[in-house]
């Protein structure tokens, strides 16, 4: 008879608290290290909201059921059913984005997957700047605050070498031969207040470095909307873009390294 393992995720701001069990250890382990230290090993689903079993090739949830064609797509797949269902309480967003702090201001990194969102977090870091978020950040809106989401942080190796040559000197943690290594920062959690917010569309690689102010404001719902994780309705979806972009101000960088760091520091923290 296999063994059932089970964590339960509770993450601040959400209306879900979510209990995933499967006799894949594995698989329960690294869903652990993702979303720790927001987990709790409990055998009760008990003040759960959402049910998410894993069955050999098959995840069960909310009535649904998705077959899984490979074994390596698992974590993946089931990575995504549960960030799609954190869905946040009325007045909380959940942003794809790292969320970095200096003097009371906030910096939130977006873009998509690979971008560099934690690379450059994790540099503005070894400079002194302190850890709020990575990958995804929270606003409660009827606060005007970010609310800190730190956690255990992923990065690949040639991110970390880059960092590396730029004298970061944090320590790796590695789980298995075939993961990308992880990275246990001190963070703050001082609420940060949206006057003081940047939201950053970044993108690493360009052999032209650009800081740009988007000022259009269609162009900055657009930026956001393609960065929100929170599943909204269609009316709340656009006052909640809409609210969010008006408050903040926000800045595209595309950068090939961090020599330019300088003036990007000097451009948001004027």
């Amino acid at each position: 008879m296999e063994m059932i393992q089970s964590v339960v995720i509770d993450i601040p701001g959400s209306a879900n608290k979510i209990f995933v069990e499967s006799s894949d250890h594995e698989l329960i382990s690294s869903i652990s290290l993702h979303y720790y230290p927001y987990i709790s090993y409990e055998r009760s689903v008990n003040g759960a909201s959402l049910l998410i079993s894993v069955t050999n090739n098959k995840i069960i949830y909310a009535n649904s059921i998705v077959k899984i064609d490979c074994n390596n797509k698992k974590l993946y797949i089931l990575k995504r059913i549960i960030q799609n269902s954190l869905i946040m309480k009325d007045g909380y967003l959940l942003l794809h984005a790292s969320a970095v702090s200096y003097d009371d201001k906030a910096v939130v990194f977006l873009g998509e997957t690979g971008a560099g969102k934690s690379t450059l977090s994790l540099y503005l870091m070894g400079l002194g700047l302190d850890y709020l978020s990575d990958d995804s950040t929270i606003i409660n809106l009827l606060t005007d605050q970010i609310v800190p989401y730190p956690r255990l942080i992923q990065i690949r190796d040639s991110a970390y070498n880059l960092l590396r040559q730029h004298n970061f000197s944090v320590p790796l943690c590695r789980f298995g031969t075939k993961s990308h290594p992880w990275i246990a920062l001190p963070p703050v959690f001082k609420p940060i207040n949206f006057s003081q917010i940047i939201l950053v569309d970044i993108k690493s690689g360009c052999e032209t470095e650009l800081i740009a102010e988007v000022t259009n404001m269609n162009e900055k719902m657009r930026i956001v909307a393609e960065n929100i994780f929170t599943v909204l309705d269609m009316h709340k979806s656009l006052s909640t873009i809409f609210s969010l972009a008006n408050k903040v101000s926000l800045i595209r960088y595309h950068y090939s390294g961090f020599s330019g760091i300088n003036k990007f520091l000097d451009t948001i923290f004027k």
